[in-house]
């Protein structure tokens, strides 16, 4: 238990133990009532700097921080009035837009002249205030650009760059042109990073990545350029050599009526495992391909992407490969690495039901397979709305169920409704086999809580408590802001409760036991529960 503490004699109180735990459930009717229109309006004129149009401006409302309005411009000038307002806070924002929508001609802008939301000049509106004047001139952002140097018959087009504000976060994209050149345009005033990878970066390209993504100036973000721009300036010859990348392709086989595409292909640097690697998923046919690796030997791993698996995770390399047994690849830059393909086999699968008492759900109950010996994880699944679970993806072989209901006060059981793994039978599957087991009926458990009266001394200080029990069973928790307490999901026995004795307390008197038998009278001289 630690060290002994010495504690002031403390009042206590104690609940009778239940033997189970009632669920309250909140439930709410109708539609929040409706907000009514405020009174209040903030008005002025926007109009583009000389040399500028647009077809619309956008002007935003924001109070305390949330989008509350919105009007528009529908020309490159105007006037306008956000009506309707609450009293509060406000800011405001003004974006402008070319022909169609399009992109915009300008950095959008927040009243009063002011690139960023946190610096923007707030207005306070009171009730029925109309608050005119609230104008913009809108001016184009600054320019970042640069060239790009690909490998040889790279489509640079198909290249990205992206650019992340340090501090409050803004970014801007653009493809490179043909020749690797390209330019990033109204932008705030800030430091940036730059960021070149393959493709749109809104979802996986058809072809893999030739180059390897990198930052400007740096392999990572902490070791990447920050770019300074300053406001509505030009920033040129931000220049980078884009390196060539490795490329591994090859074919997944799985059983009959498994869908392929939920099977996730991993590559993973074998002699730096912490580095970034290639991840994708196969076509309906099976095949795939990975990009945009760095020339290395890699370990290829096959898992399964969602929850019960119809199929045995496995490395490269031959039936059964694990990571030390597994097949590596090399990858070297430019040449692609062909037929790297695997026949996936037909996992076990346990399935069941689990019960529970009335006034308890039978949803999300963590349902775990442990391996008999050391009881080591090896597949899990949670049940549905009925009770039924499912888990996949387990190699043929025995095993101990456990089961969890952490969030309710039913107890934590393993199959045949036993209290410790020992006591409970193992069932065995075998290879590509389902197995339905006994439903499992959970058994509500019993709750010891009360309360702790400190003498105004203690008054601010840590106390905890302890629950002990037979077989080498404990509990421990601190007392809550109201010197209260609470233990659920206990299975029937003899308990005693043991106060600040491992809390790391520091006083002058004495640890306790309940019902005020000192520490140095031993644990024998505790109450029992």
């Amino acid at each position: 238990m630690g060290a002994l503490l010495k504690q002031p004699k403390l009042l206590r109180q104690i609940l009778v133990p239940v033997a189970g735990l009632s669920l309250l459930a909140a439930s709410f009717s109708g539609a929040p009532a409706a907000v009514a229109a405020g009174t209040a309006s903030i008005s002025g004129t926007v109009q583009m700097q000389a040399g500028l149009n647009a077809s619309m401006i956008i002007i935003d409302a924001y109070k305390d921080g949330l989008y509350v309005d919105e009007t528009r411009i529908w020309s490159g000038s105007g006037t306008y009035t956000l009506d309707g307002l609450e009293p509060g806070i406000y800011k405001v924002k003004f974006s402008a837009y070319g022909d169609g929508g399009g992109a915009p001609v300008n950095v959008a802008e927040w009243y009063d002249d002011k690139e960023l939301a946190s610096s923007a000049q707030t207005i306070s509106l009171t009730t029925g205030q109309a608050q005119a004047n609230v104008s913009a001139v809108l001016n184009t952002g600054a320019t970042v650009s640069g060239k790009a140097t690909v490998p040889a018959g790279v489509d640079a087009t198909k290249i990205t760059v992206d650019a992340t504000r340090d501090g409050e976060f803004s970014s801007y994209r653009a493809s490179l042109n043909a020749d690797g050149t390209y330019s990033l345009t109204n932008m705030v005033a800030g430091q940036y990073r730059l960021y070149f990878s393959w493709g749109s970066g809104f979802g996986q390209e058809s072809s893999p990545s030739p180059i390897i993504s990198s930052y400007l100036g740096g392999v990572n973000w902490p070791a990447a350029t920050l770019v300074s721009v300053p406001k509505q300036g030009n920033v040129t010859g931000q220049n980078i050599n884009l390196a060539p990348a490795g490329i591994v392709t090859g074919k997944v086989t799985v059983p009959a009526g498994v869908d392929v595409t939920k099977v996730s292909v991993y590559l993973s640097n074998a002699a730096k495992p912490s580095d970034p690697g290639g991840y994708t998923s196969p076509k309906a046919n099976g095949e795939f391909s990975v990009g945009g690796l760095v020339p290395a030997s890699y370990r290829v791993s096959f898992g399964w992407s969602g929850n019960d698996s119809p199929v045995l995770d496995t490395y490269y390399g031959p039936v059964g490969a694990t990571q030390d047994t597994s097949t590596l690849v090399n990858v070297p830059p430019v040449q692609p690495v062909t037929g790297i393909n695997q026949t996936l086999l037909a996992a076990a699968k346990i399935k069941g039901k689990v019960t529970v008492p009335a006034g308890f759900s039978a949803a999300n109950i963590l349902v775990m397979a442990k391996a008999p010996d050391g009881l080591a994880w090896m597949g899990s699944g949670q049940t549905d709305g009925t009770g039924a679970f499912s888990i996949g993806g387990l190699p043929a072989g025995s095993y101990k169920l456990e089961y969890s209901a952490s969030n309710q006060n039913l107890l934590h059981q393993w199959h045949g409704q036993k209290l410790d793994a020992s006591a409970s039978t193992a069932v065995t599957v075998a290879a590509g086999g389902v197995l339905t087991v006994a439903n499992e009926g959970l058994l509500p458990g019993a709750v010891v809580s009360g309360s702790l009266t400190l003498p105004a001394s203690l008054a601010g200080e840590d106390s905890s408590v302890a629950l002990v029990g037979p077989n080498g069973f404990s509990r421990y928790l601190n007392v809550d802001d109201n010197n209260s307490f609470s233990f659920d999901r206990l299975p029937a026995g003899t308990y005693s409760i043991e106060f600040n004795r491992s809390s790391g307390v520091s006083t002058n008197t004495e640890a306790s036991f309940y019902k005020d038998k000192g520490e140095s009278l031993g644990a024998a001289s505790a109450t029992p529960v």
